[in-house]
Order: structure tokens, then C-alpha cells, then sequence
């Protein structure tokens, strides 16, 4: 089973350093750390807990990755 990076929004919105840079909107524009910080409030706002780190098909906002069957 393959299962993907994710990060918690809780554990973000909490980092003291900076989270300039980290996040990219749809477009691929990368944050500043106001910018971030407002999309986390956001996500927050809205329940959602795990954010993904890339791409994933089967991501549940609350557990993260839900796996997906390797290759092998």
C-alpha cells in the first residue's frame, strides 16, 4: 500500500518560522505567510484537518491519504 505525505493544519497554523513559500495557490502561486496563514484559518474554519503534500485521488480531509494499492 502507497500512501501519501500530508500535513495538519493545526501543526502548520501553529509553526512559529514563517509559512512563506511553502503553500502554492491553484495557479502556482507561491504564498507569503499572511496569504498561508488565512488558507489554513480557512481549511480550519471549514473542518478540514489534513492538508495533502502533492497530488493524491484518495485524500480525505480528515485522515489524509486513504492509500492507494502498489504495484508490486
Amino acid at each position: 500500500m502507497i500512501r501519501h505525505m500530508s500535513a495538519s493544519v493545526e501543526g502548520m497554523l501553529a509553526w512559529k518560522k514563517k509559512l512563506h513559500h511553502i503553500l502554492q495557490d491553484e495557479n502556482g502561486k507561491l504564498l507569503n505567510d499572511a496569504e498561508a496563514r488565512a488558507y489554513l484559518l480557512e481549511c480550519q474554519e471549514k473542518g478540514i484537518k489534513r492538508i495533502p503534500c502533492g497530488d493524491c485521488d484518495n485524500f480525505d480531509p480528515i485522515k489524509g491519504c486513504l492509500g492507494h494499492p502498489s504495484k508490486n
